[in-house]
């Protein structure tokens, strides 16, 4: 996809008279960084950050699991330079966590730490979509939503699909969140939103949510 077709859907949808309605920018996979730059000249309602709608930038740098992701050339660079101190919400996945804050990280702990990290740069919140390894458990499906003052670890059953994994997981949890956030509701909540999700605050007492 041409870069500018990004911005042409956008002015298409300011041609409407539908503009003002878009209370958040949700990105999905880039397939360049020209793309990136695109995404990043709209920001929903607002003239300035305080006054606008979330930019919600999802990673794609690479794999956590065994689906294996090609990253096209400046892709990673973008989020590293650009997309990471343009956006209010960061999805990254382990791997991602790891090329962002530049260092390794090995348990959940750390993965708190270097998500504040990113959050001095820009964003208010950070969900890691997939701690794998750094995780608590590895037959739990964990996740960890984490800004400047809270953490929420999200843990559910790791459902072994054999070789036919599940397509567009993230890109799901990434809607549910943006969704959340945008109408005003509790980002936790949104990331949270499963059946049979455990989430509870990092360090703090466990409870039961979802649908």
């Amino acid at each position: 996809m041409p870069p500018s077709h990004l911005t042409e859907i956008v002015q298409g949808i300011a041609a409407i008279d539908k503009l003002h309605t878009c209370d958040a920018v949700l990105s999905g996979y880039l397939g360049s960084a020209e793309q990136g730059e695109h995404i990043l000249r709209y920001r929903p309602s607002g003239e300035s950050r305080e006054s606008a709608g979330e930019i919600f930038l999802r990673s794609g740098n690479g794999s956590s699991g065994k689906k294996a992701v090609s990253v096209a050339p400046g892709v990673a660079e973008f989020h590293v330079r650009h997309g990471l101190p343009a956006s209010d919400i960061i999805a990254p996945n382990l791997v991602e966590l790891e090329i962002l804050c530049e260092h390794a990280v090995n348990n959940v702990e750390e993965a708190v730490l270097a998500a504040r990290e990113l959050i001095a740069q820009g964003p208010q919140i950070v969900l890691v979509k997939h701690l794998a390894r750094a995780g608590y458990s590895r037959d739990r499906f964990e996740m960890l939503l984490v800004t400047a003052d809270e953490a929420w670890h999200i843990s559910r059953p790791l459902v072994d699909f054999g070789m036919r994994q599940p397509v567009g997981v993230g890109d799901v949890t990434s809607g549910f969140t943006a969704g959340e956030t945008a109408s005003g509701g509790n980002a936790a909540g949104g990331a949270g939103t499963c059946d049979r999700c455990s989430l509870r605050n990092h360090g703090d007492h466990q409870s039961n949510a979802g649908i």
